[in-house]
């Protein structure tokens, strides 16, 4: 499923929490503010903070409480989303800083998450959940600490490419510009020392997550990547996350941290099935070809040490993996500039990194 949830402002309805939610104590950060703009919808949402007065960087929990519009009833019964109960979004003003956070536990009709205040100032704060039998939903609020003021000063950047976890993950999305109003294509593609990653992890049982803001903050949305996967089968008599006689720690079978031909890699008899992935449009499929054509560096005899050794250990391959890239899909309202944080996982550490893009009209 993939699908967007939009932040309409216009209309909304700002609920200042109570005292047992906005804290305006003075700290030494100065006062804590947290509103909730309540649409009219179906659903209420009420957030409160602990600690209740925030003096960044600081840890939080954020707790929820969802009950229906009309009979003021609480919603007990929900439909994971993205692969989970609820979802917290948190975004400071200046697009400088993100923060994911969900859960798949309700206790005593409440669900929490533990988010990070990093630094004093201004945030955007989107909660997404889904009650059973209803549409996904999206609640926007807004947090503030201190009295410090912020803005967003965006820069395109799609052609410099970023590193988490020793991976390298560059943005494709082909020659042409974004149009706003019309569904665009995107992808991340991931390489390790210039080959390409088919081993990525789940994230929430996804191949990986994008999120999206406009430069104002008006708009977010969140899109579920597709990607082509591999599913191992189980060493012959092993139960998988059971060692077999004589095997290692696990059931999956293993393969070196470099060198291997992807998507051909087979041990103990396991076979992998491979699916191939979403259908791409023809700008980005000619761009991930470019990509992935290109020659890339090896590491000279000299740097070829011990140390280099224990880079390329063997890494366990998950049971069912993806790669070498994850597509996402989405309609940019407006012409401007927009941030997208792109979260993946790789041998078991989550990857979250960021591109600024420019959408025309």
């Amino acid at each position: 499923m993939t699908s967007t949830l939009t932040a309409v402002r216009r209309g909304a309805v700002a609920i200042v929490v109570g005292s047992a939610l906005v804290a305006s104590v003075a700290a030494c950060a100065g006062p804590t503010n947290l509103a909730v703009e309540q649409e009219d919808g179906p659903y209420r949402v009420d957030i409160s903070m602990d600690p209740h007065t925030l003096n960044p960087p600081q840890l939080a929990t954020l707790n929820f409480t969802i009950t229906e519009r009309d009979t003021g009833r609480p919603v007990e019964a929900f439909t994971p989303v993205y692969g989970a109960l609820i979802h917290d979004v948190l975004i400071s003003r200046d697009l400088l800083h993100f923060q994911h956070s969900y859960t798949d536990r309700m206790i005593g009709g409440v669900m929490s998450v533990l988010t990070n205040f990093p630094v004093t100032g201004e945030y955007y704060n989107h909660t997404i959940f889904q009650p059973q039998g209803a549409e996904p939903q999206h609640v926007r609020s807004e947090i503030s600490t201190g009295t410090s003021e912020m803005s967003a000063d965006l820069v395109p950047d799609t052609d410099i490419p970023r590193f988490s976890q020793g991976a390298q993950l560059e943005l494709v999305f082909g020659p042409n510009p974004l149009r706003a109003g019309q569904p665009s294509q995107l992808a991340l593609f991931i390489s390790e020392k210039g080959e390409p990653v088919v081993e990525l992890d789940s994230v929430l049982g996804n191949p990986g997550l994008m999120f999206v803001s406009s430069q104002d903050g008006e708009h977010f949305g969140i899109e579920q990547g597709t990607a082509p996967s591999r599913t191992l089968a189980p060493q012959a008599g092993a139960t998988p996350g059971t060692p077999a006689s004589g095997a290692t720690a696990t059931a999956m079978p293993t393969r070196p941290a470099t060198g291997s031909t992807p998507g051909t890699q087979q041990q103990d008899g396991a076979d992998a099935e491979v699916a191939p992935g979403p259908t791409l449009v023809p700008e980005v499929a000619n761009a991930l070809a470019s990509v992935t054509a290109r020659p890339y560096a090896t590491l000279i005899p000299v740097q070829q040490t011990a140390m280099a050794s224990v880079i390329e250990t063997p890494a366990v391959v998950p049971a069912t993996s993806y790669g070498p890239y994850v597509a996402y899909t989405h309609t940019f309202p407006e012409p401007g500039l927009y941030k997208l944080w792109f979260k993946t996982s790789y041998r078991q550490r989550v990857m979250t990194v960021d591109f600024v893009v420019r959408v025309q009209e």
